[in-house]
């Protein structure tokens, strides 16, 4: 199972090189969290959260 994160993983480095990714042609993206990190993260609404409070901070900082 480890195996399929990094292949969707490559898939999505791939195009994001060639300028493809639209996430608004994405339904559903599974990712698989380690242990340690699915303890913080009750729900995939806490890990959206997180992922887009990350990217806003990110943003003001580039």
């Amino acid at each position: 199972m480890q195996n399929q994160p990094q292949s969707n993983q490559s898939l999505a480095n791939t195009n994001m090189r060639n300028g493809e990714y639209n996430f608004n042609n994405i339904e559903k993206l599974t990712v698989f969290l380690e242990p340690d990190v699915a303890k913080m993260f009750p729900n995939s609404e806490a890990v959206n959260e997180a992922l887009r409070f990350l990217i806003r901070v990110t943003s003001k900082n580039c």
